[in-house]
């Protein structure tokens, strides 16, 4: 008897424009369709704006499991009924905090609205993977099972061996300044050592994916034919998304060392994995309260933990000393990546817990 392969349906969230699409990591986003491919699984994608045709694009099919990002995502709530109906798992994916001070909700307002709608839509899920730590025990009951889930990079954008670093040192933060993150940069401790680089993307790049998005939305308006509207999407999106991931790798290794400073989301965010990826050092904010997340690189082999600017500003100042150990740093990451944490053993993971209720483990072996 041939064992049919196992049928998931992927659907994500995607923005109208590049200055808020920039911050979804391919790696958790259409990269998880490389790790389903590469765990055999037979996966169907569907992205917004087209989420909202799913039942004209996949009426009749019946699906072992459904995995939904469910904090960005601009999914209705008739929209994820009915798609409930197609499956007997429903994952949901989530990876931000739910839980913010109300600073940052002042930094970050638009997540009010997120995490009401988050939560309206967790009667629908039978298991929810959450980027917080904290989260697991927070969201657990009866009907949802919980677990947490690790940031990681696919196997194809994984620089092996690290390239040689700048002539110059150059330790950099690559992201948007807010609230702490504003604080910490006019530290006079770190004001000197950290520079904030610019977006990787040119002002092409910009316009046309900002076009490309304003296309496909007059075209779902006009109700054109979905099916081929979303295979032609769907090549889009994924040829948008590989170019920048591209690019960004590229960005990353023009500095020694990547900083990761204070954010409202409480764990390893995209930029630590794909530092690493990218065969540079990480510094990395050490998030009180989160005992898993730092055990998951070594700290002062893999990965440089901080708490407070003196900190960081020793490890940058220890790294611009010794530009090797930076080097040993970013080498030992890679091979970390490589053993426990690409998209692909990632999802392999995601797999196991679902059939066997184990939680994915994360800690180094």
């Amino acid at each position: 008897m041939i064992n049919k392969p196992l049928r998931v349906l992927l659907v994500l969230g995607e923005q109208p424009s590049w200055s808020s699409a920039r911050y979804l990591s391919y790696h958790i986003h259409v990269g998880m369709e490389d790790g389903l491919k590469a765990a055999g699984v037979e996966v169907t994608t569907l992205m917004s704006p087209l989420v909202q045709q799913a039942p004209k694009l996949l009426q009749g099919q019946k699906f072992d499991q459904i995995w939904v990002e469910v904090m960005t995502n601009g999914i209705s709530l008739d929209v994820l009924e009915w798609l409930s109906t197609l499956a007997p798992v429903r994952v949901g994916l989530c990876a931000e905090s739910t839980v913010y001070t109300e600073e940052e909700l002042d930094a970050k307002p638009e997540f009010a609205f997120m995490l009401v709608r988050f939560r309206q839509r967790l009667k629908f899920l039978t298991h929810l993977l959450v980027g917080d730590e904290e989260d697991v025990g927070r969201l657990a009951c009866p009907n949802l099972q919980t677990a947490w889930w690790l940031v990681s990079a696919n196997r194809r954008f994984i620089q092996d061996p690290p390239l040689p670093l700048p002539d110059n040192f150059r330790a950099r933060f690559y992201g948007h300044i807010y609230g702490e993150r504003q604080r910490w940069l006019s530290e006079a401790a770190l004001s000197d050592l950290i520079t904030a680089a610019p977006s990787s993307e040119g002002k092409g790049f910009v316009l046309a994916y900002d076009f490309w998005q304003l296309v496909w939305r007059g075209l779902v308006k006009y109700q054109v034919e979905a099916y081929r509207l979303n295979r032609l999407y769907l090549w889009g999106a994924r040829r948008f998304r590989v170019k920048s991931t591209a690019n960004w790798h590229r960005h990353l290794q023009d500095c020694s060392a990547v900083v990761s400073l204070p954010l409202v989301f409480k764990s390893f965010p995209g930029r630590v994995t794909e530092a690493m990826a990218a065969g540079r050092a990480v510094l990395a904010w050490q998030v009180p309260q989160r005992p898993l997340m730092s055990q998951v690189f070594l700290d002062g082999e893999e990965i440089l933990l901080y708490r407070q600017p003196e900190q960081l500003r020793e490890h940058i100042l220890r790294l611009r000393a010794e530009p090797s150990l930076a080097q040993q740093i970013a080498t030992r990451a890679t091979r970390r990546l490589l053993a426990q944490h690409t998209t692909e053993i990632r999802v392999g993971q995601i797999l196991e817990w679902l059939a066997t209720g184990t939680a994915p483990d994360y800690t180094p072996r």
